[in-house]
């Protein structure tokens, strides 16, 4: 009798130490992955700036104006890097939106063009360059950055 309660005890503790073993794995990887390449977060301050209405100046918004270039900047940084959406969101804040796939349209990827599994495994976070009419699209998963491309609506 004796030994059966030991085997339960030992039983009982070896499932709390999986079930603890599992909450940490699980924690670690939905840990956001720190940015701390400096001149990546500079960039990633200036465009929290320009996304306010009162910092953003018509000629911010031209053709290769300085928050397009600054987007630019950025896009190259993360293609070059790789974050997880969490990560991509503390350095340009929330998204001002998430594209649908099927909505996506015609995208020009600064990289490579996307296979549908890298869709279907990704978020696509859009950021406004020129309000909803041309955006940064960042196509990242809670693992990591997939890429980064540019929807514009040439108009």
């Amino acid at each position: 009798m004796l030994i059966i309660l030991q085997l339960q005890r030992c039983t009982n503790f070896f499932q709390y130490l999986c079930i603890l073993l599992f909450v940490f794995c699980f924690s670690c990887a939905q840990a956001t992955t720190p940015i701390t390449d400096e001149s990546l977060l500079q960039l990633g301050n200036q465009f929290q700036k320009t996304r306010k209405p009162s910092q953003t100046r018509s000629d911010d918004l031209l053709w290769q104006g300085k928050k397009h270039q600054l987007m630019q900047q950025i896009a190259q940084q993360l293609d070059l890097q790789f974050f997880n959406c969490s990560s991509i969101e503390s350095l340009l804040g929330t998204a001002d939106t998430q594209v649908a796939i099927q909505s996506l349209g015609e995208v020009n990827w600064t990289s490579q063009s996307p296979n549908q599994q890298q869709y279907q495994q990704s978020k696509l976070l859009a950021y406004y360059w020129r309000q909803q009419h041309d955006m940064l699209i960042v196509a990242c998963s809670e693992q990591q950055t997939a890429l980064t491309g540019w929807r514009y609506l040439w108009e």
